[in-house]
């Protein structure tokens, strides 16, 4: 499973709100999320692009894409044991 550190959370929102910044429907947006798929990299290592792409695409995709990366990235909550 995946865990998310702080770092990658907020990049992954940056992205995120770069696509949907002036797209104007669904269509758009994932053209866009492409768009940053293709070409974009952060300027840190902390970040794994691979699953930033996954998580903005999907985001893109969405039509609550701020819930689904908040989802994706939070932390594994463990149950209790009795």
């Amino acid at each position: 499973m995946f865990v998310a550190g702080p770092v990658f959370v907020a990049y992954s929102c940056k992205a995120y709100s770069r696509v949907v910044d002036g797209a104007m429907d669904r269509y758009e947006r994932l053209r866009r999320a492409e768009a940053f798929a293709d070409g974009h990299h952060f300027p840190v290592d902390a970040v794994d692009m691979p699953e930033a792409i996954d998580i903005v695409r999907a985001a893109a995709a969405s039509r609550s894409g701020w819930k689904l990366i908040l989802a994706r990235c939070a932390p594994v909550r463990r149950r209790r044991q009795a």
